[in-house]
């Protein structure tokens, strides 16, 4: 008898839980405090790029393009070769 209302228990207390919870998730109290926070959020953070200092460009011309790959023989690998046998 015991075990039986302890296997009752077990299977409903999880669905309970996840109704509880489902409940107070899509409840119009919780969303409108989600939104509250989520506009409040998006000021503070507006207000702090705005005040972030724009920096000079700096990389004009230093990329240096040499030759020398061309005179260099090419590397062989040879997986192709072990594949091959």
């Amino acid at each position: 008898m015991i075990k039986k209302v302890v296997n009752v228990l077990c299977f409903f207390i999880p669905w309970i839980f996840i109704f509880l919870v489902g409940f107070y998730y899509f409840s119009e109290k919780n969303i409108n405090f989600i939104n509250k926070s989520r506009a409040q959020d998006y000021s503070q953070t507006f207000i702090n790029i705005t005040k972030l200092p724009l920096l000079k460009n700096d990389t004009s011309n230093i990329t240096e393009y040499s030759n020398d790959s061309n005179n260099q023989k090419k590397k062989y690998n040879k997986f192709f070769e072990l594949i091959g046998k």
